[in-house]
């Protein structure tokens, strides 16, 4: 016995095909549909990429040039290399925490983020992971990092979003208090509230 399976449509109604047909041309008018323009200059960043893994290391680059094309992109292998050129002053450097496997003496992310903040303590680090542990991202913000981020499939897009919105705060005009610093605040004021009322 063969049986079929049957899709009822109400009469002048539409079936799913259609449905789903009209929607994709609906987002597909709005991704091609001309974007607003941003009002004054966006800040143009300078980031370093240091990770050992050269592979990772070019498609991060590509990930962030193709999000962020203004951005000025310096790779290197080793944090020693890193280190050399600070001087150049990036706004960020996205740094990863274990950098021995090609030059066995080199120094971990965790000895460079401590040179980097002494040297330059307004860059912006952010430390990756292949391990998602949370000794090390401890450790790692305890000493200066911006962010701590594992190697996960969804690493390049968690990059992106910090970069954007490290960039957001540097194309903010308003000097006064942040968003996230209020929010700090008033847990810090709740936690102070509720030790007092024991």
């Amino acid at each position: 016995m063969k049986t079929e399976a049957t899709v009822s449509v109400p009469p002048g109604g539409k079936d799913d095909t259609e449905v789903l047909s009209e929607q994709l041309e609906k987002y597909d008018a709005l991704k091609n549909a001309p974007q607003p323009k941003k009002t004054g200059k966006n800040k143009e960043i300078t980031v370093f990429l240091v990770d050992d893994d050269l592979l990772f290391l070019k498609a991060l680059e590509h990930s962030i040039t193709s999000k962020l094309p203004s951005a000025t992109i310096k790779s290197f292998q080793t944090g020693e290399a890193c280190l050399q050129q600070i001087k150049l002053k990036p706004e960020v450097v996205i740094l990863d925490y274990y950098l021995n496997s090609t030059v066995p003496y080199a120094w971990n992310g965790l000895t460079i983020l401590k040179q980097l903040k002494k040297i330059s303590p307004k860059t912006k680090v952010i430390m990756l992971s292949a391990q998602d542990s949370l000794d090390v991202a401890v450790k790692c913000i305890d000493n200066g990092s911006f962010d701590y981020i594992s190697k996960t499939e969804s690493a390049f897009v968690k990059i992106n979003n910090v970069l954007s919105n490290i960039i957001d705060d540097y194309n903010t005009n308003n000097k006064g208090i942040k968003p996230y610093q209020v929010i700090s605040m008033v847990i810090i004021i709740i936690l102070m509230i509720c030790f007092l009322l024991k």
